[in-house]
Protein backbone atom coordinates (compact mmCIF):
# COMPACT_ATOMS: atom_id res chain seq x y z
CA UNK A 1 0.00 0.00 0.00
CA UNK A 2 1.55 3.33 -0.90
CA UNK A 3 1.48 6.07 1.64
CA UNK A 4 -0.05 9.59 1.66
CA UNK A 5 2.17 12.37 2.88
CA UNK A 6 0.91 14.85 5.65
CA UNK A 7 2.65 18.07 6.55
CA UNK A 8 1.57 19.40 9.57
CA UNK A 9 0.74 16.36 11.64
CA UNK A 10 1.52 17.67 14.92
CA UNK A 11 -0.64 20.84 14.14
CA UNK A 12 -4.28 21.17 14.89
CA UNK A 13 -5.91 20.31 11.52
CA UNK A 14 -2.82 18.51 10.69
CA UNK A 15 -3.25 16.35 13.74
CA UNK A 16 -6.99 15.34 13.28
CA UNK A 17 -6.22 14.66 9.43
CA UNK A 18 -3.20 11.98 11.09
CA UNK A 19 -5.50 10.52 13.76
CA UNK A 20 -8.04 10.16 10.99
CA UNK A 21 -5.84 8.27 8.88
CA UNK A 22 -4.84 6.21 12.28
CA UNK A 23 -8.35 5.14 12.57
CA UNK A 24 -8.58 3.95 9.41
CA UNK A 25 -6.03 1.87 9.25
CA UNK A 26 -4.27 4.28 6.13
CA UNK A 27 0.12 4.47 5.69
CA UNK A 28 0.44 7.76 6.08
CA UNK A 29 3.96 9.55 5.85
CA UNK A 30 4.36 12.19 7.91
CA UNK A 31 6.55 16.02 6.91
CA UNK A 32 7.75 18.27 9.38
CA UNK A 33 10.92 19.91 11.07
CA UNK A 34 10.54 17.24 13.95
CA UNK A 35 8.24 13.62 15.10
CA UNK A 36 5.27 14.43 15.96
CA UNK A 37 4.73 13.12 19.62
CA UNK A 38 3.10 9.36 19.62
CA UNK A 39 4.28 8.82 15.89
CA UNK A 40 6.40 6.18 16.27
CA UNK A 41 4.12 3.92 14.30
CA UNK A 42 3.97 6.23 11.49
CA UNK A 43 6.87 6.51 8.83
CA UNK A 44 8.30 10.18 9.35
CA UNK A 45 10.62 12.65 7.13
CA UNK A 46 11.91 15.52 8.16
CA UNK A 47 10.75 18.81 6.69
CA UNK A 48 11.57 22.43 7.18
CA UNK A 49 9.20 24.80 4.50
CA UNK A 50 11.38 27.42 5.02
CA UNK A 51 14.65 25.98 4.04
CA UNK A 52 15.92 26.22 0.97
CA UNK A 53 16.54 22.47 0.50
CA UNK A 54 14.81 19.93 -2.68
CA UNK A 55 11.70 18.08 -0.91
CA UNK A 56 11.36 15.41 -3.36
CA UNK A 57 13.13 12.32 -1.67
CA UNK A 58 9.80 13.47 1.13
CA UNK A 59 7.41 12.41 -1.06
CA UNK A 60 8.65 10.17 -3.36
CA UNK A 61 7.15 7.24 -4.04
CA UNK A 62 3.31 8.62 -2.03
CA UNK A 63 0.43 8.43 -3.53
CA UNK A 64 -0.69 11.61 -2.35
CA UNK A 65 0.19 14.74 -0.60
CA UNK A 66 -2.44 16.70 1.70
CA UNK A 67 -0.12 19.96 2.77
CA UNK A 68 -1.97 21.09 6.27
CA UNK A 69 0.81 22.94 7.89
CA UNK A 70 -0.06 26.22 7.38
CA UNK A 71 1.65 29.43 8.94
CA UNK A 72 -1.47 31.28 10.72
CA UNK A 73 0.55 34.25 12.70
CA UNK A 74 0.90 37.60 12.30
CA UNK A 75 4.95 37.45 10.93
CA UNK A 76 4.97 38.72 7.16
CA UNK A 77 7.90 37.27 6.30
CA UNK A 78 7.37 34.19 7.72
CA UNK A 79 3.91 34.06 6.27
CA UNK A 80 5.87 34.40 3.08
CA UNK A 81 8.71 32.06 3.53
CA UNK A 82 6.35 29.38 4.49
CA UNK A 83 2.86 29.15 2.67
CA UNK A 84 4.21 30.41 -0.13
CA UNK A 85 7.44 29.71 -0.49
CA UNK A 86 6.94 26.95 0.97
CA UNK A 87 3.94 25.91 -0.85
CA UNK A 88 5.94 26.24 -3.97
CA UNK A 89 9.18 24.00 -3.00
CA UNK A 90 6.60 21.14 -1.25
CA UNK A 91 4.57 21.70 -5.30
CA UNK A 92 8.20 21.23 -7.05
CA UNK A 93 9.20 18.33 -5.01
CA UNK A 94 5.82 16.98 -5.96
CA UNK A 95 6.32 17.46 -9.61
CA UNK A 96 10.04 16.13 -9.18
CA UNK A 97 8.69 12.83 -7.55
CA UNK A 98 6.05 12.10 -10.36
CA UNK A 99 3.35 12.89 -7.49
CA UNK A 100 0.17 14.79 -9.25
CA UNK A 101 -2.38 14.21 -6.40
CA UNK A 102 -2.28 17.31 -4.12
CA UNK A 103 -4.86 18.75 -1.46
CA UNK A 104 -4.07 21.85 0.28
CA UNK A 105 -5.91 22.83 3.21
CA UNK A 106 -6.89 26.37 3.46
CA UNK A 107 -8.93 29.37 4.42
CA UNK A 108 -12.54 30.96 3.46
CA UNK A 109 -10.22 33.73 4.84
CA UNK A 110 -9.37 34.15 0.58
CA UNK A 111 -12.85 35.59 0.20
CA UNK A 112 -12.21 38.44 2.23
CA UNK A 113 -14.60 40.25 4.70
CA UNK A 114 -18.22 39.49 4.46
CA UNK A 115 -21.21 39.84 5.43
CA UNK A 116 -20.97 36.12 3.95
CA UNK A 117 -24.27 34.61 2.98
CA UNK A 118 -23.80 31.21 0.97
CA UNK A 119 -20.56 32.47 -0.45
CA UNK A 120 -19.53 29.30 -2.64
CA UNK A 121 -16.79 28.27 -4.61
CA UNK A 122 -16.89 30.52 -7.81
CA UNK A 123 -16.93 33.48 -5.76
CA UNK A 124 -13.88 35.75 -6.23
CA UNK A 125 -11.29 35.48 -4.01
CA UNK A 126 -10.58 39.67 -1.78
CA UNK A 127 -8.44 38.49 0.73
CA UNK A 128 -8.62 41.79 3.39
CA UNK A 129 -5.42 40.89 4.93
CA UNK A 130 -1.57 40.33 4.22
CA UNK A 131 -1.79 36.52 5.70
CA UNK A 132 -5.16 35.64 3.98
CA UNK A 133 -3.22 37.09 0.68
CA UNK A 134 -0.65 34.72 1.38
CA UNK A 135 -2.94 31.67 2.07
CA UNK A 136 -4.32 32.83 -1.98
CA UNK A 137 -0.79 32.79 -3.28
CA UNK A 138 -0.50 29.16 -1.94
CA UNK A 139 -3.93 28.05 -3.45
CA UNK A 140 -2.71 29.27 -6.57
CA UNK A 141 0.45 27.73 -6.63
CA UNK A 142 -1.76 23.81 -5.57
CA UNK A 143 -4.03 24.72 -8.08
CA UNK A 144 -1.48 25.18 -10.90
CA UNK A 145 -0.14 21.97 -10.22
CA UNK A 146 -3.71 20.28 -10.89
CA UNK A 147 -4.30 20.23 -7.24
CA UNK A 148 -7.33 20.61 -4.89
CA UNK A 149 -7.93 23.19 -2.28
CA UNK A 150 -10.21 22.64 0.68
CA UNK A 151 -11.96 25.69 2.33
CA UNK A 152 -12.76 25.63 5.95
CA UNK A 153 -13.85 28.46 7.60
CA UNK A 154 -14.43 28.15 11.57
CA UNK A 155 -13.14 24.87 12.96
CA UNK A 156 -13.08 23.77 16.74
CA UNK A 157 -12.14 20.55 18.58
CA UNK A 158 -9.23 19.74 21.11
CA UNK A 159 -6.21 21.82 20.42
CA UNK A 160 -8.11 25.05 19.66
CA UNK A 161 -6.74 27.77 21.00
CA UNK A 162 -8.36 30.42 18.35
CA UNK A 163 -11.69 29.96 17.50
CA UNK A 164 -14.05 29.16 20.22
CA UNK A 165 -11.35 30.74 22.80
CA UNK A 166 -11.62 34.49 20.84
CA UNK A 167 -15.78 34.16 20.66
CA UNK A 168 -15.78 33.32 24.10
CA UNK A 169 -12.85 36.58 24.74
CA UNK A 170 -15.38 38.55 22.86
CA UNK A 171 -17.95 38.26 24.45
CA UNK A 172 -16.75 38.31 27.80
CA UNK A 173 -15.07 42.12 26.86
CA UNK A 174 -18.20 42.83 24.78
CA UNK A 175 -20.33 42.43 28.04
CA UNK A 176 -22.80 39.90 25.91
CA UNK A 177 -23.64 38.47 23.08
CA UNK A 178 -23.37 41.20 20.07
CA UNK A 179 -27.04 41.70 18.38
CA UNK A 180 -27.88 38.95 20.42
CA UNK A 181 -25.59 36.43 18.70
CA UNK A 182 -27.96 36.35 15.77
CA UNK A 183 -24.90 36.08 12.90
CA UNK A 184 -25.01 32.81 11.26
CA UNK A 185 -21.78 30.92 10.95
CA UNK A 186 -20.08 28.34 9.11
CA UNK A 187 -18.35 25.69 11.78
CA UNK A 188 -17.34 22.35 11.80
CA UNK A 189 -14.86 20.08 13.99
CA UNK A 190 -11.53 18.96 13.04
CA UNK A 191 -13.09 15.23 13.12
CA UNK A 192 -15.45 16.08 10.30
CA UNK A 193 -12.62 17.94 8.38
CA UNK A 194 -10.22 15.17 9.01
CA UNK A 195 -12.98 12.86 7.38
CA UNK A 196 -14.03 15.05 4.17
CA UNK A 197 -9.78 15.73 3.27
CA UNK A 198 -10.15 12.05 3.75
CA UNK A 199 -12.55 11.78 1.22
CA UNK A 200 -11.69 14.17 -0.88
CA UNK A 201 -8.22 12.16 -1.15
CA UNK A 202 -10.15 8.65 -1.96
CA UNK A 203 -11.78 10.82 -4.63
CA UNK A 204 -9.36 11.93 -6.48
CA UNK A 205 -7.09 8.58 -6.24
CA UNK A 206 -10.38 6.35 -7.53
CA UNK A 207 -11.03 8.91 -10.21
CA UNK A 208 -14.39 10.16 -9.50
CA UNK A 209 -13.28 13.74 -8.47
CA UNK A 210 -11.15 15.56 -11.46
CA UNK A 211 -8.71 18.24 -10.46
CA UNK A 212 -7.85 20.94 -10.17
CA UNK A 213 -10.66 21.88 -7.88
CA UNK A 214 -11.93 24.26 -5.01
CA UNK A 215 -14.23 23.20 -2.33
CA UNK A 216 -15.39 24.75 0.85
CA UNK A 217 -15.58 22.30 3.19
CA UNK A 218 -19.17 21.44 4.25
CA UNK A 219 -20.42 22.24 7.99
CA UNK A 220 -23.67 21.51 7.18
CA UNK A 221 -26.35 24.12 8.36
CA UNK A 222 -24.59 27.23 9.67
CA UNK A 223 -25.23 27.44 13.09
CA UNK A 224 -25.32 31.20 15.07
CA UNK A 225 -23.30 32.82 17.13
CA UNK A 226 -25.56 32.57 20.33
CA UNK A 227 -26.05 28.39 19.65
CA UNK A 228 -21.84 28.47 19.75
CA UNK A 229 -21.79 30.53 23.30
CA UNK A 230 -24.49 28.84 25.08
CA UNK A 231 -23.03 25.22 24.34
CA UNK A 232 -19.62 26.96 26.12
CA UNK A 233 -21.55 28.38 28.47
CA UNK A 234 -22.98 24.51 29.50
CA UNK A 235 -19.66 23.18 28.98
CA UNK A 236 -18.01 25.79 31.48
CA UNK A 237 -20.44 25.11 33.69
CA UNK A 238 -21.35 28.90 34.21
CA UNK A 239 -24.58 30.13 35.33
CA UNK A 240 -24.24 33.80 33.41
CA UNK A 241 -26.89 35.07 31.64
CA UNK A 242 -25.54 36.77 28.69
CA UNK A 243 -27.69 40.01 27.83
CA UNK A 244 -27.49 41.84 24.29
CA UNK A 245 -24.73 44.39 23.08
CA UNK A 246 -24.84 46.33 20.16
CA UNK A 247 -22.10 46.41 17.78
CA UNK A 248 -21.89 49.89 18.48
CA UNK A 249 -20.91 49.26 22.44
CA UNK A 250 -19.11 46.46 21.30
CA UNK A 251 -16.57 47.54 18.61
CA UNK A 252 -14.67 50.15 20.60
CA UNK A 253 -14.62 47.78 23.57
CA UNK A 254 -12.96 44.93 21.46
CA UNK A 255 -10.64 46.79 19.33
CA UNK A 256 -9.10 47.92 22.60
CA UNK A 257 -8.82 44.89 23.52
CA UNK A 258 -6.48 44.09 20.33
CA UNK A 259 -9.49 42.34 18.34
CA UNK A 260 -9.18 43.29 14.70
CA UNK A 261 -11.87 44.26 12.73
CA UNK A 262 -12.32 41.17 10.88
CA UNK A 263 -12.64 39.21 14.02
CA UNK A 264 -15.59 41.21 15.28
CA UNK A 265 -17.51 41.14 11.65
CA UNK A 266 -16.74 37.51 11.79
CA UNK A 267 -19.15 37.13 14.98
CA UNK A 268 -21.45 40.11 14.49
CA UNK A 269 -22.54 39.52 10.80
CA UNK A 270 -23.56 36.26 8.93
CA UNK A 271 -20.57 34.16 7.80
CA UNK A 272 -21.43 31.29 6.35
CA UNK A 273 -20.33 29.35 3.16
CA UNK A 274 -22.23 26.51 0.71
CA UNK A 275 -20.23 23.76 -0.47
CA UNK A 276 -20.23 21.86 -3.69
CA UNK A 277 -18.76 18.93 -1.80
CA UNK A 278 -22.01 16.97 -0.31
CA UNK A 279 -22.88 17.12 -4.30
CA UNK A 280 -19.86 15.53 -5.71
CA UNK A 281 -19.51 13.07 -2.59
CA UNK A 282 -23.09 11.66 -2.42
CA UNK A 283 -22.46 11.18 1.53
CA UNK A 284 -25.47 12.29 3.58
CA UNK A 285 -22.79 12.66 6.40
CA UNK A 286 -21.28 15.71 4.97
CA UNK A 287 -24.15 17.67 5.08
CA UNK A 288 -25.05 16.85 8.35
CA UNK A 289 -26.13 19.95 10.94
CA UNK A 290 -22.97 21.15 11.95
CA UNK A 291 -22.28 21.96 15.35
CA UNK A 292 -22.07 20.47 19.03
CA UNK A 293 -19.72 19.62 21.35
CA UNK A 294 -18.64 15.96 22.28
CA UNK A 295 -17.53 15.46 25.67
CA UNK A 296 -13.63 15.46 24.58
CA UNK A 297 -14.84 18.58 23.70
CA UNK A 298 -16.52 20.43 26.38
CA UNK A 299 -13.70 19.03 28.65
CA UNK A 300 -11.45 20.95 25.89
CA UNK A 301 -12.43 23.96 26.37
CA UNK A 302 -13.19 23.99 30.30
CA UNK A 303 -9.81 23.76 30.77
CA UNK A 304 -9.13 25.89 27.51
CA UNK A 305 -11.43 28.50 28.82
CA UNK A 306 -10.93 29.02 32.86
CA UNK A 307 -8.53 31.75 32.44
CA UNK A 308 -11.05 33.65 30.65
CA UNK A 309 -14.00 32.91 33.01
CA UNK A 310 -15.54 35.91 35.29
Amino acid sequence: MRSIAITGGSGFIGGAIRRRALVDRRAVRLLGRSRPSGGFLEKWERVDLTEEAALSHAVEGAAALIHAAPYIGSDLQRSLATNVEGTRRLVAGCREAGLTTIVYVSTTGVYGLGPHRGTSEDAHPKPASALSQARLEAEQIVLAAGGVVIRPHLVYGPGDRRVLPSIWRATEIAGGLIEEGNALISILSTDALAVQVWHVVDSLLSGRVVSPLILNAASGSPSSVRVVVDALVRATGSKRRLPSVSLAKARPLLLNSGFSIHQIEMIAHDNWFKSALPTIAGKTWLDAPGFGLTIEDEAWYRETLAPFRR
